[in-house]
């Protein structure tokens, strides 16, 4: 009885030290050849044997159908392995889309739309078809701005400890486990091609030629806010470029796949996009404020300040409801149903404003109030322009 216990805790334990299926194989050998019929039932009982040590039995006494205790070791070893292979995929998978930040597609998805929109109230023309072929430019773009922001400030936001869901990027790259930088170069490649192959496609196939113009455009935006030569972000005038991308290039490439030229595009409405934009972006990069310091990024907080830069955001955001009443876009009612969500996330920034400080509960309100806003306004331009 002692040798079958002696083989049973031998087969066991190699399942804790055992690599691969070569090196088990070997390994059981002696427990194999050492190992004899025993009534395992009574052995478990009298041993009272625990769970883990129970299913190693279990397995053992599957040992006429699985070839022996070499068998029975085999299969659970690679049930084990199994197992970590859905644990690591799951978590790639998890750690992907926490790279991607789906919820700050948001901020492309809906000036796509009123780009759309506006092509439907001033050229009376729209296609499903075109427009899934431009949400999906969306998507394209959202993963390359997000990818390739991440990889451009892996410096800056591991010095980030004020990073909130809004700032301070997904940090796959710079948590223990996350993805390495060789994976996020060849996640950024991809997406320019992806988001080239949408330009060749609006260009070949639907007559659009500035469609390829206009998406070289978006990703040069970004390059240019955050990769040498220029570099914006870091010597002023990131948060400009933003404005320009968001509020300006995308309505742009809405109206223009879906209307075929930019001929009857109603240029105020840029009047009323920018300044809300250009305030979104300023408050998205409150919360890193310190490590954007450290790292000499010169964003509008670290250049004139977080206060100064507090009150740009809601002068910015009131500005564009004063252009909405002031131009004719939209007219009287629904310019003061599109001002009712702006101006009640305005009312509570100023309320919060006071105390939104890095790292406070009070600035991610206040960012929150900030992004509703803006996401309210063009929604409200886009709904007013589609009826």
């Amino acid at each position: 009885m002692r040798s079958d216990v002696d083989s049973i805790a031998l087969t066991y334990s190699l399942l804790d030290r055992v690599k691969d299926i070569n090196t088990l194989e070997e390994a059981t050998k002696e427990s194999n050849a050492r190992f004899s019929p025993i009534n395992l039932d009574r052995y478990q009982h009298e041993q009272r044997l625990d769970v883990r040590s129970q299913g190693m039995l279990t397995y053992c006494k599957r040992a006429s159908a699985c070839g022996g205790i070499l068998g029975c070791t085999k299969n659970y070893y690679q049930e084990i392995q199994c197992a970590h292979r859905k644990r690591v995929v799951m978590s790639a998978i998890a750690l992907w889309l926490q790279a991607s930040r789906l919820p700050s597609q948001t901020y492309i998805f809906f000036p796509l739309l009123l780009g759309q929109a506006a092509a439907y109230a001033y050229s009376g023309v729209f296609s499903w078809r075109l427009f899934a072929v431009v949400q999906l430019f969306g998507l394209f773009i959202q993963l390359y701005i997000v990818y390739a922001n991440d990889y451009a400030d892996r410096d800056a936001d591991a010095l980030n400890t004020t990073y909130n869901t809004f700032s301070g990027g997904s940090r796959v790259l710079v948590t223990e486990g996350g993805l390495s930088a060789s994976q996020m170069v060849q996640a950024i490649r991809l997406m320019v091609v992806l988001n080239a192959a949408i330009g060749v496609y609006l260009t070949v196939y639907h007559d659009r030629p500035w469609s390829l113009a206009l998406v070289v455009l978006s990703l040069g935006l970004l390059w240019a806010y955050s990769y040498p030569p220029i570099k914006l972000s870091y010597r002023g005038g990131g948060e400009l470029l933003q404005m320009v991308g968001v509020a300006g290039v995308l309505p742009l490439f809405g109206y223009y796949v879906q209307a075929g030229s930019l001929q009857a595009f109603p240029w105020a409405l840029l009047l009323l996009l920018f300044p809300t934009h250009l305030a979104c972006a300023i408050s998205t990069s409150l919360p890193d404020y310190p490590a954007d310091k450290a790292s000499g990024k010169k964003t509008s907080a670290v250049r004139f300040s977080p206060k100064t830069a507090r009150r740009w955001v809601m002068g910015l955001q009131l500005l564009s409801i004063v252009f909405l009443h002031v131009t004719a876009v939209v007219s009287f009612p629904w310019n003061w149903l599109v001002s009712i969500v702006p101006l009640m996330s305005l009312f509570m920034m100023a309320r919060l404003g006071a105390t939104a400080e890095a790292g406070s509960t009070s600035l991610f309100y206040f960012v929150a109030f900030a992004i509703l806003g803006v996401l309210a306004f063009v929604v409200g331009l886009a709904v007013y322009l589609a009826l």
